[in-house]
């Protein structure tokens, strides 16, 4: 498997765990929160909560859409959804309504977001961002070095062709000074 490939895997491996142990620490708040009564837990839960609903628009921005569009998603939209619904699910059940509203709001944008970036031309074809460039800078060096070598070539025809003139009117000089 190529180094690329491998960075690649590594990646998304990293975002889905990441995905399980933030959403992880949100339920197992939520139920000792919610259903255990611990104040702590309930007060990290309803934190969590809030800071999705309030910085979810902000999804909605452009260069956001497109790093999005180049990460991909880190879960399936059916788990994502089907994830978020539960949690709606609960506030409801828990009789935190406000919260539950907020929240189904905060899934729609998500979503819609979600739907802009996938919509997006791909930035790269897969290919990482650096990994990108340092082809382009590659590229660059090895046209600049034809370049320069196409125009040493030519040089070194300019000066053969001077050479041979120069030896030419030398010789037709030293041929008129002779007469």
């Amino acid at each position: 498997m190529g180094l690329l490939k491998q960075n690649k895997l590594k990646g998304e491996t990293m975002r889905v765990l990441k995905w399980f142990v933030i959403n992880g620490l949100f339920v197992a708040c939520m139920y000792l929160g919610f259903y255990e009564q611990h104040e702590g837990a309930y007060n990290v839960a309803m934190f969590m909560a809030w800071i999705a609903i309030v910085l979810s628009p902000l999804m909605l921005m452009g260069d956001v859409l497109k790093a999005m569009n180049k990460k991909g998603r880190s879960m399936p939209a059916w788990i994502s959804i089907s994830f978020d619904i539960m949690v709606v699910l609960a506030f409801v059940w828990f009789g935190a309504l406000v919260t539950a509203i907020f929240y189904a709001i905060h899934i729609f944008i998500t979503e819609g977001a979600w739907s802009e970036a996938l919509k997006l031309k791909p930035l790269d074809d897969g290919v990482d961002s650096d990994e990108l460039h340092n082809e382009k800078l590659k590229l660059h060096d090895e046209e600049e070095a034809l370049r320069r070598a196409k125009a040493s070539a030519r040089i070194a025809e300019i000066k053969e062709a001077l050479d041979y003139a120069e030896k030419a009117h030398m010789k037709q000089t030293t041929t008129k000074r002779a007469k």
